[in-house]
């Protein structure tokens, strides 16, 4: 089944499970969409998604694939979402709260690509960057907690929280 996963509003990938592997296809980029420099409201970034979920290019709304059936869209959930997913809502967009629990998802993240359970379109060029580039904060381990450098990490991020929400361990063996 086909989903598109907002993280932040600013990165969506669509992604399929086949079989054991998770192809991420395509993805949606909305730089700027979070800070002043490009803002957009709730209904213009609902308005790109449900174009990318229909196989239409986000930004021009050429035909790119064909329309997905069953779309499914992961938000997390906090306030920092909640007008964004009120919107989905409305349109009639099912939604799955996201599950953002930081190390158990990094895991299952690392144990799917150490298993090439992952397959990543070229096209998907900001999750390849950022997915490159991904490190632990290092102030942050000489204090000793693990977590992730705080720039760069939307895409990655939202392919995680699909991870940690849809894929049982058990299917990474």
């Amino acid at each position: 089944m086909p989903l598109a996963i907002a993280q932040l509003w600013a990165s969506v990938c669509s992604i399929a499970c086949g079989g054991r592997t998770i192809y991420v296809s395509r993805e949606l980029y909305i730089q700027g969409s979070l800070i002043n420099t490009n803002p957009k409201s709730d209904g213009e970034l609902v308005d790109l998604l449900m174009k990318f979920m229909a196989g239409l290019d986000a930004l021009s709304g050429e035909q790119r694939t064909r329309n997905p059936n069953g779309n499914i869209v992961i938000v997390r959930d906090d306030p920092d979402t909640e007008s964004f997913r009120t919107e989905l809502m409305r349109r009639g967009v099912y939604q799955l709260a996201a599950d953002t629990e930081l190390l158990a998802g990094i895991q299952l993240v690392g144990s799917l690509f150490q298993k090439k359970q992952v397959r990543v379109s070229s096209k998907c060029r900001h999750f390849i960057a950022e997915h490159t580039n991904y490190s632990w904060d290092a102030s942050k381990l000489r204090a000793g907690i693990e977590e992730p450098q705080a720039t760069n990490k939307q895409a990655v991020e939202a392919f995680r929280h699909y991870v940690k929400t849809r894929v049982n361990p058990w299917r990474i063996c």
